[in-house]
């Protein structure tokens, strides 16, 4: 979930976001890709010039956190397709027998 806030300055800043800090943030203000920083506590920050803006920062996975992601679904998946074949088996035998 993308964290979104409206930053209003008088002077340039920079907004912490609660987000620590990990590759791949993105971070755009006012729609424009903006490059994120990390602070000196360990959280993303992204800088933003005088004004009112509308900043977000999304993480945006790499693609072998994709995959690894989509692989523990489809185990999920398959194991619970085996479960419930496996019971449906199991059941047919009980009322034969």
């Amino acid at each position: 979930m993308p964290y979104r806030a409206r930053v209003t300055s008088d002077s340039a800043v920079f907004l912490e976001t609660p987000r620590l800090a990990v590759n791949s943030y993105q971070a755009t203000v006012d729609g424009h890709a903006t490059p994120v920083q990390i602070s000196k506590d360990g959280y993303v920050i992204v800088p933003v010039e005088p004004g009112t803006h509308e900043v977000t920062v999304a993480y945006k996975a790499p693609v072998i956190v994709q995959a690894a992601y989509l692989a523990g679904i489809l185990g999920w998946l398959a194991y619970i397709a085996l479960l419930v074949s496996q019971l449906s088996i199991g059941g047919k035998q009980t009322l034969r027998g």
